[in-house]
């Protein structure tokens, strides 16, 4: 009982109001609900005003005229559920107290041990109020928000994830459920940003381990984001920066035939983002966008086409190492998806979609101390994609799912590369003095897979999930194989505010058509990569309101990727020309760690804190190295505040020192290697702050915001840079992004 009388709230004239809104609305300490687009569409609309009361009780008496109720399916967490005629009687009268021990349904019950969702203290998952807007955010960009999260490492100037020790090619980006194979602008520099804008995503969900059956192509996270449904009525915007313009338009197009569609652009200028990473940009400019048209032929059915298109341009140069680089890139994506519900026990999605990736990579690098050399890399891929699922009530206690995907890729590489090193630079790391790449091939990969998952509620405080999911891997170079990955996950309830998880589980990764690395000389596919993921988790909610999470975990690696690496400067606008470049070729890896988080939502404040310990580390022969975004130790916290028109945002983050090479002299004064990765870095620390205001208008409002990344301007080292020095060379340190502002202004009308 004194779970909901924490949550206590009210607000008056409810009736009218968007369901999903008030819904949102009434999330707070020790109350947050889950729900379908199914059971909650999104024309649905708040029918009688409540009595005063928990907000337990409060959104009860909101669903009860659409014959759905609410089942407490973890501490603080409530489902949106299907209620029977009985159940509909019962709670005609007043909205009671769902017992403890009362049996729940499984549909919406989560035992992944590692799924974190973004929500703002009110509630909403939409981009106005939730964290994802209120955060601070470097260009805008939603995945810094998701870069604090526990378990998940980012070096603040690259917007790619490393999620629990795995490489950033190891995570899945989905958006709507479909895959989306690049999602950063500017892919060839450090990818500075992704291609999604704030303004579109309604949700993200991110899992950091052992995430369920129906994720596959991934071995270390998945980052699935949802995007902002079109809305019964008309609704436009138009955003300003100095980074970029936009415009957006969403609404009915015929409500006779259920048709709705909603659809963004924005393009912008690089230069105030680029010339903050120590390189002179010329022509920068990048576009992106979404379109989403949505038809409900039937209260049961839906079918959605939607698109997202991305481009950049930009011309970057180093004086300091004399690189220069012209770089292009093009995505685009098309895709359908079909939603049925056939009963109240069962339900199915799918989508068929396809992907277009281009990329144009030029460069030349002209410093005949250290290095000389061109490159020329240009890159086609044409994938489509068909994969369903379908989710089954056996019982209030048992749930079934299963699916499959089906994926295809074709490809044309042309690359070419020379590379003349100064004979003391070739010495010393042990490199022919000239050397030449010359491929042109058309790879291709054809994969399949199925999967089966069932969940059952054993008595009162048990709930189970165990599956397979099977794939077939073949293409270039690979022949064709098969590969199983069993999982299973337990759940016990110790008492109404606490939750104890374990799952173990196998994560194959097969190469997709668009990540043969033929500037590393691949000219085929290797054998997927795989992963045992294996994990431990605590949740407690205090009778504060405070959410505590502790989680472990153990990642064991067979055989993992070869890969390239800059072992002084991974900054290096053409990678592969430049000396310090190594070929890694490990046995194994071992990832493990241990993450304590907490968090607090209220009407004012919101809070968040997490400690991370972890280690990653590759086992090459009888050597163990350090992996080069290894970080022993990290804290990250965010603190936000809102009152009335107003809102400031706060977030800090601290970390370990990634490792690097140092290079050393010998005593006759001759430079050497020290060993890899055998060295850090002085640890990393950024604060970053955004405000944000809300002017009313005689149309709509308007939303102005200034976000501060790293806004006590330190200098965190990074890396470092060959130089030509009297007596010889050296090595110069970098530093990362320094302070760098963006201040934006939105008109919603």
């Amino acid at each position: 009982m004194a779970l909901f009388l924490a949550t206590s709230v009210w607000a008056a004239n409810w009736v009218g109001r968007p369901l999903t809104e008030a819904l949102n609305g009434l999330r707070g300490p020790g109350f947050s609900v889950i729900f379908s687009s199914e059971l909650v569409p999104d024309g649905l609309r708040v029918s009688a005003e409540p009595q005063p009361g928990p907000a337990a009780d409060i959104a009860r008496q909101l669903l009860q005229p659409f014959g759905l109720g609410l089942r407490n399916v973890a501490p603080g967490l409530f489902a949106v559920v299907r209620l029977d005629p009985t159940a509909l009687s019962a709670q005609a009268g007043a909205a009671a107290t769902n017992p403890p021990n009362a049996a729940r349904p499984l549909e919406q019950v989560i035992v992944a041990a590692s799924r974190y969702a973004l929500a703002s203290e009110d509630g909403a998952h939409h981009l106005d109020n939730g964290d994802i807007a209120d955060q601070p955010k470097y260009a805008d960009d939603p995945l810094r928000v998701v870069a604090r999260l526990p378990g998940i490492t980012n070096n603040g100037e690259s917007a790619r994830l490393n999620i629990r020790g795995g490489s950033a090619d190891e995570v899945l980006f989905l958006v709507d459920g479909f895959p989306v194979r690049q999602a950063f602008h500017v892919p060839g520099q450090q990818a500075p940003f992704s291609a999604f804008d704030a303004s579109l995503v309604s949700t993200i969900d991110v899992y950091t381990g052992g995430f369920p059956l129906r994720y596959g192509e991934a071995m270390s996270g998945v980052v699935e984001l949802n995007t902002l449904p079109p809305d019964p009525e008309l609704h436009s915007s138009l955003s300003a920066s100095n980074v970029s313009v936009g415009a957006r338009t969403a609404g009915s197009i015929s409500e006779s035939q259920a048709l709705d569609g909603l659809i963004a652009v924005r393009t912008g200028h690089l230069d105030n983002l680029i010339d903050r990473l120590a390189t002179d940009v010329q022509a920068p400019t990048f576009s992106d966008g979404m379109a989403k048209l949505r038809w409900r032929p039937t209260a049961s059915s839906t079918i959605t086409a939607e698109t997202l298109w991305s481009q950049d341009d930009v011309a970057l140069l180093d004086s300091t190492s004399g690189e220069l680089a012209h770089l292009i890139s093009h995505t685009f994506y098309l895709w359908l998806r079909g939603q049925q519900q056939f009963n109240e026990q069962w339900r199915a999605d799918s989508w068929l979609g396809y992907s277009g990736l281009h990329s144009l990579r030029e460069g030349q690098v002209d410093n005949p101390n250290i290095v000389t050399g061109q490159v020329s890399d240009q890159r086609t891929s044409d994938l489509w994609n068909f994969r369903w699922q379908m989710h089954g009530t056996l019982s209030e206690r048992h749930t079934l799912e299963f699916g499959g995907e089906f994926h295809t890729g074709d490809a044309d590489y042309s690359y070419q590369n020379t590379q003349v090193l100064a004979p003391d630079i070739a010495q010393l790391f042990g490199k022919p003095r000239t050397s030449s790449l010359d491929t042109v091939i058309s790879p291709y990969r054809r994969d399949v897979a199925l999967y089966f998952a069932d969940r059952l509620r054993i008595g009162e405080r048990v709930t189970t999930e165990w599956g397979t999911r099977v794939q077939r891997a073949s293409g270039l170079g690979l022949d064709s194989v098969w590969l199983w990955d069993p999982r299973v996950m337990v759940s016990y309830d110790l008492d109404d505010r606490t939750r104890l998880r374990a799952s173990w589980g196998r994560f194959h990764q097969p190469d997709s058509v668009e990540e043969l690395h033929v500037e590393d000389g691949e000219v085929g596919f290797a054998h997927p990569q795989c992963s045992d993921h294996t994990i431990i988790g605590l949740e407690h909610l205090d009778r504060q309101g405070i959410a505590w999470r502790t989680e472990l975990y153990q990642k064991q690696q067979v055989a993992p990727r070869p890969r390239y690496e800059n072992q002084l400067n991974p900054l290096s606008i053409l990678p592969e020309l430049a000396p310090d470049l190594v070929h890694i070729y490990p046995d194994g890896a071992e990832l493990r760690g241990v993450e304590v988080s907490a968090g607090y939502n209220s009407k004012v404040w919101t809070w968040y804190l997490s400690y991370s310990w972890s280690h990653a580390s590759d086992q090459v022969g009888s050597i163990e190295y350090l992996r080069s975004w290894d970080q022993t130790h990290s804290v990250n916290g965010t603190l936000d505040w809102h009152h009335d028109r107003w809102s400031l945002g706060s977030a800090l983050t601290a970390h370990t020192g990634w490792p690097t090479t140092l290079l050393q002299f010998d005593s006759a004064g001759n430079p050497v290697l020290g060993p890899r990765n055998g060295a850090r870095w002085p640890y990393y620390a950024s604060l970053d702050l955004r405000s944000g205001y809300r002017l009313p208008v005689t149309r709509g409002e308007v939303l102005f915001a200034l976000d501060i990344t790293n806004a006590l301007d330190r200098q965190n080292r990074c890396c470092s840079e060959l130089v030509a020095a009297p007596t010889g060379i050296a090595a110069d340190p970098l530093t990362l992004l320094p302070l760098t502002a963006t201040a934006s202004m939105r008109w919603n009308f």
